[in-house]
């Protein structure tokens, strides 16, 4: 059986890995998707923001390892939340151990009043008032999700949030209450990343197991007649026996003739936020430990800036520092759209601001842009993507991945989802 695997990113190299005879269609000119890495004059980031390796599945963390064999660093997670001026451990409800006892008061006496037992509020802002309280979901965890997701969490559900966002427990709030240290989301303390290479020495590693990869075959046209799937590209026509898409869900359906208008009515209810990947590069000043730096402040774009430096010491040259600093946006907006200069301005001023730069001269900066960046759960998802699905499904298409099963899932979960799906069709 020849199967046509439409997407090359994590999962469609995955199963290209383990299938004897198929062919994966790739649009970009490098293969990995969210998992590429950059490496210019000596710089070496994940362009689609961090990707550390964890996971509480073991089976599935043992594979990766297994992939990567010698070329693995083993990182401690130091993740800071910006607030007020200071870097707080991350999680933040950890974190403010570290602030005066008046705070901490205030904070922990809050947390305590919360309902944390009871029914789960519908949307993500009334979720967090309800489970953490009025005063550390006012002052963090609301301006920062609202930045994040690019959307107030009052339209955002709260279906989604199990295992996603960190929940202390009451022994934890009750040590950080006496200013004690504490360690939340402690699967994800410590990591694993690539010696070298950026993430992309993972997908690599399932590249060269690939049987082919037909690199800037954008898809045009996916049809079936009688029992065959012909795959129509900017090149050629591919034809072949079954296939799996991990592409954009609103970008397959664009290639299938007669669409329903009710279909492509709720795929236009999907939303998605795209993202901006600003890379900085400068002498180091003084050497640090952070790994990342979460940014709820509202006055300056990027939510995120992290340190590839720390995740392996081989991502920048000797005596430099790297940061990239994360920005969420729509496609096609006017933030999207801005001038790399304008980029340049706010990654320096904030980085100034937070005390990384001082009177260094920038020596590297490059923006990339990533289209289909993050899963927007509001209102319409459920019914939207379950009508999407059930047209795709009926064509007898698999569909695989963040994008194709528009889910926000992890590496780890993606790998998981592209074993299933192999056994459960008899793939291989």
């Amino acid at each position: 059986m020849k199967v046509g695997i439409l997407g090359g990113g994590l999962c469609g190299l995955v199963a290209g890995s383990r299938l004897k005879n198929s062919v994966i269609l790739e649009a970009d000119s490098t293969p990995g998707g969210h998992c590429r890495s950059e490496n210019t004059k000596g710089y070496t980031y994940d362009i689609g923001g961090p990707h550390i390796i964890f996971s509480r599945n073991k089976k599935i963390l043992n594979f990766m390892k297994k992939s990567l064999g010698n070329y693995m660093n083993y990182g401690l997670r130091d993740n800071k939340c910006f607030y007020k001026g200071n870097f707080l451990n991350y999680p933040f409800e950890n974190g403010i151990y570290e602030l005066d006892s008046q705070t901490r008061l205030d904070f922990i006496s809050d947390f305590f009043d919360a309902d944390r037992v009871g029914k789960p509020k519908d949307n993500l802002r009334d979720w967090f008032y309800q489970r953490f309280g009025n005063k550390l979901s006012k002052e963090y965890l609301v301006p920062y999700n609202d930045k994040i997701w690019n959307v107030k969490s009052k339209n955002l559900t709260s279906d989604w949030v199990e295992g996603r966002i960190p929940m202390p427990s009451d022994n934890d709030m009750l040590k950080v209450a006496c200013g004690i240290s504490t360690i939340g989301y402690a699967h994800q303390a410590k990591f694993i990343y690539p010696k070298s290479g950026g993430i992309q020495r993972l997908t690599e590693h399932f590249s060269n197991k690939c049987n082919s990869i037909m690199l800037n075959e954008r898809i045009k046209l996916v049809k079936k007649i009688k029992r065959k799937w012909f795959v129509e590209t900017s090149k050629k026509t591919y034809e072949f026996d079954k296939i799996i898409s991990t592409i954009p869900v609103q970008d397959l359906l664009k290639c299938i003739e007669n669409v329903p208008k009710s279909v492509l009515s709720a795929a236009s209810k999907l939303k998605f936020n795209s993202l901006i990947n600003i890379a900085v590069g400068f002498r180091l000043s003084k050497k640090h430990t952070h790994t990342a730096v979460y940014i709820p402040n509202s006055e300056y774009l990027p939510h995120r800036i992290s340190f590839p430096r720390n995740f392996s010491s081989s991502n920048v040259p000797k005596n430099k520092e790297l940061v990239n600093l994360e920005i969420t946006t729509n496609f096609d907006d006017e933030v999207y759209n801005l001038d790399k200069s304008k980029f340049k301005i706010i990654a320096t001023k904030l980085l100034k601001d937070l005390g990384y730069i001082k009177n260094q001269k920038i020596e590297y900066f490059n923006v990339f842009k990533t289209k289909h960046a993050y899963v927007v759960r509001n209102k319409f998802y459920k019914k939207a993507l379950k009508t999407s699905l059930s047209f795709i499904n009926s064509k007898s298409i698999i569909s695989l991945g963040r994008n194709a099963e528009f889910e926000y899932i992890n590496m780890d979960e993606a790998i998981r989802r592209t074993f299933e799906v192999l056994k459960s069709h008899s793939l291989k």
